[in-house]
């Protein structure tokens, strides 16, 4: 048989979010913990395919090989981590990373730019509505202290007062409030915005769940 005249090479590069604990381990352990998962399924499965299609135009494989490299992106690993939760309070650790990931090389040069494209691909990651139940602080038409029973959405501030409590009037002029969480133990400020059909509007900026974040998300994450 005469010495095969082609050298055939497939290549298919993989962006991977990946456990904290194979992220912060080093090159060669990396490699071998990505290799024993795709085990002989892929490593020898896509050689036999590749032999049976081929074989279709009378070419055979006679000989082979494989290689795999693997290495952590230093432009995730660049990017702050406290931006990205300044910017999305509500996803979780795994969610933060994958963030990473995708704004990685993205991030226009101005701080408040940052955030605001950090956020947007956040929403796109996840942008459904993540509560908590919580109790809202503030002083009523009679002049006196009350609470509220409410729920806060930890995706993107707003106070949703329970049904029960919605005919509640907060005193006009007080521009904050503010909601405790119990099962946090936090108590955040909030802003008052007046009074709708849906109860007072009320809400916590991002910049506030940002400086609670790990309290929130923790006990959404046990009621999830």
């Amino acid at each position: 048989m005469k010495p095969p005249a082609v050298r055939l090479q497939l290549q298919f590069d993989f962006q991977l979010a990946v456990p904290e604990q194979m992220a912060s381990a080093d090159a060669e352990n990396l490699q071998r913990a990505l290799t024993e998962a795709l085990g002989s399924m892929v490593l020898q499965g896509l050689p036999t395919i590749a032999a049976k299609q081929l074989a279709r135009v009378g070419v055979s494989i006679v000989q082979q090989s494989h290689a795999v490299a693997a290495s952590v992106d230093p432009s995730t690993a660049e990017i702050d981590r406290e931006l990205l939760v300044a910017a999305a309070p509500h996803l979780t650790d795994d969610e933060l990373r994958r963030l990473a990931g995708r704004v990685a090389g993205k991030l226009p040069e101005k701080p408040d730019e940052q955030i605001k494209t950090a956020r947007r691909h956040a929403l796109a990651l996840a942008n459904e509505f993540r509560l908590v139940p919580g109790v809202v602080h503030a002083v009523l038409t009679s002049e006196q202290p009350g609470t509220l029973e409410a729920t806060l959405n930890l995706t993107n501030g707003s106070v949703m007062i329970e049904s029960h409590d919605r005919q509640k009037r907060l005193l006009p002029g007080q521009h904050e409030v503010a909601i405790e969480v119990p099962g946090a133990g936090l108590r955040l400020k909030a802003s008052y915005a007046g009074h709708t059909i849906s109860g007072p509007v009320i809400e916590v900026a991002v910049a506030e769940l940002a400086r609670h974040r790990d309290a929130l998300i923790g006990l959404w994450q046990q009621s999830a």
